[in-house]
């Protein structure tokens, strides 16, 4: 199989998998416990934080480990509530949020929140005039995402931090995608809390990280938990975390991204096929994820034809893989339903050769040509 879907997980690299076999083997005990071998894996647990931490040009202690990006984001938004003012009831958070945020979003809007949407150009960066209309007193947090799953379009974060750096407002970002393929440590200095995720940088799956840049301020969201400084409960996966740290030690810049991104957008242009690739400039675009759209096309079957020919791509966010809801990002950028169902997904990574590239716009090509 030739494998386009890196947005929704990687393959684990050989330095991860070593790690993970390493410290199975040796670092087995509980890092809460007194005992020779909870001290080798509390050692070894914070040898990883130390390396993640390092990554983001963050103090060791801000990181927090948890099960993937999905637990960072939920615990991220608990946390912050909890420490903003109990009359502060209203969030502002992009329509273009992975389904965790939107699940979040649900429970709290149940729990007497009031929801409030940003809006969007309709390239899908956030449009900042409008957003700091949206700005109340009461206003808690404001949620948004470095990188959208499915269209890969970049977000102003260092814009939004101007519009609420005189605020007591607290902002999380979720930068699940962009971690470990842009710069984030300049996010980390704008953001109250940020997510990231294993398994997207060629770690193992269920493991991933909440990121405190100002954790001395802040109180757990509950009392009574006593693992992770106090901020997330369970015995802690020191394997899974030293896998994870190992991955991000040989995460490099993939400058090749971009030209394999234009060869396939190149050869599906000499084409001529009708369809509409969802990206921005340089400077707003993730060259990692292509999103196309194809009129009167359903992207599952399109998928499921590229499958036939040993290419896997995504019709969407792997979260919403199998359900035959529209894509909530194309709907938010405009699209009408039937365009929002007619999206796949392309996903580079660091195994993808130029060669490859070449190949699938031509087989695209041929299966589109053909309907």
């Amino acid at each position: 199989m030739k494998y386009f879907d890196h947005a929704a997980t990687t393959p684990m690299c050989n330095e991860a998998i070593e790690a993970y076999s390493e410290a199975a083997k040796l670092c087995f005990g509980n890092e809460s416990s007194l005992h020779d071998e909870g001290n080798k894996a509390k050692q070894l647990l914070e040898a990883s934080r130390k390396i993640i931490a390092s990554s983001l040009d963050e103090a060791d202690e801000s990181v927090i480990f948890t099960s993937g990006g999905t637990e960072s984001n939920q615990l991220s938004i608990q946390t912050l509530l909890k420490n903003t003012s109990p009359t502060k009831k209203h969030i502002i958070c992009s329509s273009l949020e992975h389904h965790s945020i939107h699940q979040s979003m649900l429970q709290l809007h149940e729990l007497g929140y009031e929801i409030e949407f940003m809006k969007h150009h309709s390239n899908g960066i956030v449009n900042l005039e409008i957003l700091q209309k949206q700005i109340k007193e009461t206003t808690a947090i404001i949620i948004l995402q470095h990188v959208n799953s499915e269209i890969g379009i970049i977000q102003p974060i260092a814009s939004v931090h101007q519009l609420i750096k005189d605020t007591d407002i607290l902002l999380h970002v979720d930068c699940v995608q962009s971690y470990g393929k842009l710069n984030c440590k300049s996010i980390s200095k704008y953001a109250d809390s940020l997510a990231i995720s294993s398994h997207k940088v060629y770690g193992p799956k269920g493991v991933g990280a909440i990121v405190f840049p100002h954790i001395h301020t802040l109180h757990p969201h509950h009392s009574a938990i006593t693992h992770e400084k106090g901020y997330r409960s369970g015995t802690v996966n020191v394997p899974g975390i030293y896998s994870f740290a190992m991955a991000v030690n040989q995460v490099k810049q993939d400058y090749h991204i971009q030209n394999m991104r234009n060869i396939i957008l190149e050869n599906l242009h000499l084409t001529e096929i009708p369809f509409a690739c969802i990206e921005g400039t340089n400077e707003q675009q993730l060259p990692h994820i292509i999103c196309l759209v194809f009129p009167k096309v359903q992207g599952q079957y399109v998928m499921m034809e590229l499958n036939k020919l040993g290419y896997c791509v995504s019709s969407g966010s792997a979260c919403q893989s199998g359900t035959k809801e529209p894509s909530k990002a194309l709907l938010a950028l405009g699209k009408d339903s039937d365009e929002a169902k007619s999206s796949i997904r392309i996903s580079l990574g660091a195994h993808n050769t130029e060669e490859q590239c070449h190949s699938l716009a031509h087989d695209l090509s041929q299966i589109i040509t053909m309907l």
